[in-house]
């Protein structure tokens, strides 16, 4: 028996230009879609922020009860999202659904992910419009490219924070991917496609909130290769 039917989770790192308006939106978002707010819970992952991120939280929780804090020391995107997973693995909730904490996911392609949740219990977001630049659509189309080369499995968007993943299914497949990889949302993609296989649902990526990306193209792409290494040894 499920405790509650979704946990959103979100990791933080100096955002804190952007949480206003993120967590705003996509409450309104929640409750337009849940009859009762008793269904589902938001757990943000500060991870380490150095700027004003936790205060900000800790002010917005004060009118969102469903507002969760998870306040950690820094270890990167990946693996706070791996700390969400474990969290709703070990609270009972039904859903979870991975989004960033910079206002690049629009809330608006929620209510089709949620509708079409029990014909496609995991769902993935694929970015084909992106206002954040051409060259980080350029390096997500090369990494497919490169994942397909060495594992022969095609991911049509490997690093989207747009997930909706049933939470069973995904107790199945985190034992199969060590912590320390980098790109650990990567390897996650990779191992749901090729063991249980993902909808694909055509989303627009929104520019940031301010701020700056914390991981830099040219090492996001260092963070590849060295993932695809650490996949190809395993």
């Amino acid at each position: 028996m499920y405790k509650k039917k979704l946990l959103i989770i979100m990791p933080v790192y100096n955002e804190e230009a952007a949480l206003n308006t993120v967590i705003n939106e996509w409450m309104a978002e929640l409750t337009n879609q849940f009859q009762q707010r008793e269904e589902f819970d938001f757990l943000a992952i500060n991870d380490g922020s150095k700027d004003g991120s936790l205060e900000v939280l800790q002010k917005l929780k004060q009118n969102y009860k469903h507002l969760i804090i998870l306040n950690k020391k820094n270890s990167g995107h990946g693996l706070s999202c791996r700390e969400g997973y474990l969290y709703a693995q070990e609270n009972q909730y039904e859903f979870v659904f991975q989004i960033d904490s910079d206002g690049q996911c629009d809330p608006q392609y929620f209510k089709s992910f949620w509708e079409n949740r029990l014909t496609y219990p995991i769902q993935f977001g694929q970015r084909r419009n992106r206002d954040d630049g051409i060259s980080r659509l350029i390096i997500s189309k090369i990494l497919s490219i490169y994942l397909f080369i060495f594992t022969l499995t095609f991911l049509r968007d490997a690093n989207v924070p747009y997930r909706l993943m049933k939470t069973v299914l995904l107790k199945e497949i985190l034992p199969l991917i060590p912590p320390h990889f980098d790109l650990y949302n990567v390897a996650l993609s990779l191992k749901i496609q090729q063991k249980l296989g993902i909808k694909w649902n055509t989303i627009h990526f929104r520019n940031r909130i301010g701020g700056t990306a914390s991981l830099k193209t040219w090492k996001f792409a260092a963070a590849a290769i060295k993932l695809l290494k650490d996949l190809y040894i395993k």
